[in-house]
């Protein structure tokens, strides 16, 4: 008789995550419903509250290692089955991501940006999130702090952290006089690049932005990794000797 008590419990409890979604579920619902694929014939209400009175959160529980939910009782195949689960999601996001989002080649990356730029504040800069296969997954407008530089570099870095980027594009807006990266634009370019390389992310381009412009620092010789690289470049000498700016 229990085990045909449990059993239309877990169908109602199915039913009800597949009409409505998880997020009609309470913690211990979801927690419960994933224990079903792991233990089968007992009911797993009881267990899911005590793993998570036992952590603390939902979220602890899926954060624990085999060897601690096994110390809170769970067999080895269910144990492992709760741990992967967060990877289990990370894979698919990327995968889904990798598969709808939207790739753009360089050569239209420039008009994708000045469309995004529209609406961006002069003097803000959009960050745009890309995955290892160059898809654009994310863009987003964020503050520069020129009186605080380290402020600015670590909000761009938090970010794209968080949204799992692999590369990253920073497109600055300007208004109409500043045609053209300063030394100070480039110097930027090497800390921005130092903060991304330190959390395994790469700087693929910077741009720099105006209503009627947008233009690609490695286009223009521009892009620095380091100070040395810039110092030495013919376009750094162009900035002190104030020659006119040409482009090919």
């Amino acid at each position: 008789m229990s085990g045909k008590v449990h059993s239309g419990h877990r169908k109602r409890l199915r039913d009800r995550a597949e009409k409505y979604g998880f997020d009609s579920l309470e913690d211990h619902e979801f927690l419960e419903l994933l224990l079903f694929y792991a233990i089968p014939r007992v009911n797993t209400n009881p267990i899911a509250h005590e793993l998570i009175n036992r952590f603390g959160s939902l979220g602890d529980v899926l954060d624990a290692s085999v060897e601690e939910l096994r110390e809170a009782g769970l067999s080895d195949r269910a144990a492992h089955w709760v741990h992967f689960l967060p990877d289990f999601s990370g894979m698919y996001k990327e995968h889904y991501a990798r598969e709808t989002s939207e790739k753009i080649d360089d050569d239209k990356l420039c008009e994708y940006i000045k469309e995004k730029c529209r609406d961006v504040k002069v003097g803000n800069f959009l960050e745009i999130v890309m995955n290892v296969s160059g898809q654009i997954i994310f863009t987003e407008e964020l503050t520069t702090y020129p009186e605080n530089i380290r402020k600015e570099v670590m909000t761009a870095c938090g970010w794209a952290a968080r949204n799992n980027a692999y590369y990253i594009v920073l497109a600055h807006k300007y208004d109409e006089t500043q045609t053209e990266p300063s030394e100070y634009d480039c110097c930027m370019t090497e800390e921005y690049c130092r903060g991304f390389d330190v959390i395994g992310i790469t700087l693929k381009d910077r741009y720099h932005v105006t209503n009627s412009s947008c233009v690609s620092y490695k286009k223009l010789g521009a892009f620095f990794e380091n100070a040395d690289s810039l110092y030495k470049s013919p376009y750094y000498k162009l900035i002190l000797s104030n020659d006119p700016f040409e482009m090919d």
